[in-house]
């Protein structure tokens, strides 16, 4: 839902619900899709986050060192936004840092072009596809 929807459907009083996937082991829908969002994957964790970069104001790099991760291959939109700031803060926290281009959108081909190529100049970020 655009973020017009929502400011209509908030002025106007209707409900607004966001859902997120959360599938059993043995999901129908695997026999089309790979396995993803298996509900109480033990390991998966959820960090919440309020600003672009996943770094900003969370227990992210705390949970990344406690596991002793080096190494985080960012997915997700928008490339040239969220997927951009995480990358920096990672890169600048001293983890290497993997986008894969499949797995990154953003509004444009053009700017999603640009925040992987960027990624690698400066970030020194693989991005591989």
């Amino acid at each position: 839902m655009k973020n017009a929807q929502i400011k209509k459907f908030r002025e106007a009083s209707e409900a607004i619900i966001f859902v997120c996937d959360s599938h059993a082991k043995n999901d129908e829908e695997f026999k089309i899709w790979p396995a993803y969002c298996i509900a109480g994957t033990k390991g998966d964790a959820v960090v919440r986050k309020t600003r672009y970069s996943a770094f900003y104001k969370t227990d992210l790099e705390k949970l990344l060192k406690n596991k002793k991760i080096d190494t985080l291959v960012i997915t997700g939109i928008l490339t040239d936004i969220c997927v951009l700031y995480t990358a920096g803060d990672a890169y600048m926290r001293g983890f290497k840092v993997i986008v894969p281009e499949n797995c990154v959108a953003s509004v444009s081909e053009e700017r999603h072009e640009w925040a992987l190529k960027h990624m690698r100049e400066v970030l020194n970020a693989e991005t591989k596809g």
